[in-house]
């Protein structure tokens, strides 16, 4: 088993240059495979006036096979004149974009509307709809308690785009709901026939309905009040018999430590009536559990990929014996058939990050990493084999956060896991973390989607990723597409020293003299890389790049002219990997 650690930058003697692409986005979670290329799909601010930003522009991007983007194109809801606010793809579920069978393309949000439209007719001709389902709703809604201040009325909408992505068809609305109601699922089942979803008002309660393609209701059913503003549809799975299952994760927003009170839950709806067949607590009595996702596996069966963090102990979160992540195997009914906790091989891939922070504070404490790995997807593979995909913390406090691909045999074996890290180990900002979320494969290629974000409350902003929240002149946060082979390489050949542990690569590594005045001599001596491409980076405790240099030898050496009397970080990547040798002390 070995480390995968692939960097955004690819550093070289000249210009650093994106090693992922990187694109103007929050949350980067959906991907659709068209016909020649994939749509990557978006969302980033949209200014309402002078005060307030708001999620309301959607980008959609077409990626050829090398990762490349061949077009791309943005759209501003607030651009709809009739739309006061509006925010689309507010909340995280898997299934809030669909594309149908006539391939246009469903993408659901929220918003509140100011007038009729101009060319209602034209929308609720189409829709067979009459005028006033897009008449304003401003008034505030009314709980029964005669207060008028508990939120303005909303409506979940649904908006439909041509399959090109390139024309906004028409934009439906549901009924109206008090205060928050974003559509997290959208899903054709056959034809005439889609499974909506939404998140209904700050108590969490869920609606899922079963409705024709103009979106006339034909039943609906209101489940999963937990009393808290989080909770979503997140993942939705139909049965062999037609039936539907539903996993929601919610969490009680006003309490403290909301990461040990995490959970999720397993709904079963009837495909007839909507009825709710059962609900079960998907992780009782262990852990927190942050995250669950949802695939079929043989006949009548499901596999769920699920993480357990912490328990929360003297008002603390201690990682525990379960910590890492797990899978799941029931059946239709919602029995456990096996559990598998993946924990002992992902601990292989698990790394701190150590050394000191601004403050002198170590960064992670090495003798307290564990293997917390939080899946947001797993897909089943033509192959029956499966990829799952998400974020791996090492720490408790989430410092840090590393993209993770894992695959699996079709007996739920773990096979490989690669590990995406955005920055160098000591590039000493507040928090930076890689978020996967998508993945979508064929049958030579990977591609994986998400989100990176750094940001320094405490530290110097960095000089490498410039700030771009416009009320914080310290984060920074953009979308990646990171294209990968059948082996999830980025570069070939990663996959060929798979089972190489990290630290036999690691201690291969020596810097002499050191310390060191005028040069130093840097050798990579494992036989695996000894001839292979190489690049060196040396930087100081900052981060800032001293020397980016390739080389195919087994050793090369460096001038330290120009270097400062301190230490400095060295690092060689060769083959997808990163070693890093001991820190440099230059005289």
């Amino acid at each position: 088993m070995v480390f995968q650690l692939f960097l955004c930058l690819q550093l070289s003697a000249g210009e650093d240059e994106e090693y992922w692409t990187m694109v103007p986005g929050l949350q980067g979670d959906h991907m659709l495979m068209l016909d020649t290329t994939l749509a990557f799909i978006t969302v980033d601010f949209g200014m309402i006036n002078d005060s307030m930003v708001m999620r309301n522009t959607l980008r959609f991007y077409h990626i050829n096979t090398a990762g490349e983007i061949t077009d791309s194109l943005s759209f501003n809801i607030n651009n709809t004149e009739w739309l006061e606010r509006v925010e689309v793809l507010r909340s995280k579920g898997r299934h809030k974009v669909h594309r149908l069978e006539n391939g246009n393309i469903l993408i659901g949000g929220h918003g509140r509307l100011v007038s009729t439209p101009k060319n209602a007719n034209n929308f609720n001709e189409a829709a067979g709809k009459p005028e006033d389902r897009f008449r304003i709703l401003k008034e505030q809604y009314d709980d029964g308690t005669n207060k008028k201040d508990n939120g303005p009325l909303v409506h979940p909408l649904i908006m439909t785009f041509n399959p090109a992505l390139d024309s906004l068809l028409r934009i439906d609305t549901l009924e109206a709901v008090p205060h928050f109601g974003a559509v997290t699922l959208l899903h054709e089942v056959a034809p005439d026939t889609l499974i909506i979803g939404f998140h209904k008002t700050n108590e969490s309660r869920q609606q899922i309905m079963e409705t024709d393609s103009l979106f006339n209701v034909r039943w609906s059913t209101e489940f999963g009040q937990q009393n808290g503003f989080i909770a979503d549809i997140y993942d939705f799975h139909v049965t062999s018999e037609g039936d539907y299952l539903v996993i929601m994760d919610y969490l009680n927003a006003w309490i403290t430590l909301p990461l040990a009170n995490k959970r999720n839950i397993l709904f079963k709806f009837s495909k007839d009536s909507g009825e709710l067949l059962w609900q079960k607590v998907l992780w009782v009595g262990k852990g927190s559990n942050t995250m669950a996702t949802i695939a079929p596996w043989q006949d009548d069966k499901l596999v769920i990929a699920l993480d357990d963090c912490c328990k929360k102990s003297n008002n603390q979160i201690n990682f525990h014996e379960h910590t890492g992540m797990h899978l799941q195997i029931r059946d239709y009914h919602g029995h456990i058939l096996e559990e598998k906790n993946l924990a002992d091989f992902l601990s292989a891939y698990v790394k701190a990050f150590t050394g000191p922070d601004a403050f002198g504070d170590d960064l992670e404490d090495p003798e307290n990493v564990a293997p917390w790995f939080i899946p947001h997807r797993i897909i089943r593979n033509p192959d029956q084999t499966y990829l799952i995909t998400g974020i791996q913390y090492s720490c408790r406090f989430r410092p840090f956060g590393r993209g993770f691909l894992l695959k699996l045999d079709e007996e739920l074996q773990p096979l490989w896991a690669r590990i995406f890290e955005i920055d160098k180990k000591n590039y000493i900002y507040g928090v930076n973390s890689c978020f996967l979320f998508n993945v979508v494969a064929t049958e030579d290629q990977i591609f994986l989607g998400g989100n990176f974000t750094t940001a320094g409350f405490w530290s110097t902003p960095s000089p490498l990723y410039p700030p771009n929240y416009p009320w914080n002149l310290t984060f920074f946060r953009k979308d990646v597409i990171i294209p990968l082979d059948e082996h999830g390489c980025y570069e070939p050949g990663c996959h060929l020293i798979d089972n190489v542990p990290y630290y036999e690569l690691e201690q291969f590594i020596t810097l002499t003299p050191n310390p060191a005045n005028d040069r130093v001599l840097i050798n990579l001596g494992h036989g695996a890389m000894a001839h292979k491409h190489k690049v060196l980076f040396i930087s100081d405790l900052q981060g800032r790049k001293k020397i980016s240099q390739s080389f195919s030898d087994p050793e090369i050496t460096v001038s330290l002219n120009g270097f400062q009397p301190g230490i400095y970080l060295v690092y060689i990547m060769a083959e997808g990997q990163v070693f890093k040798a001991e820190k440099l002390v230059v005289r």
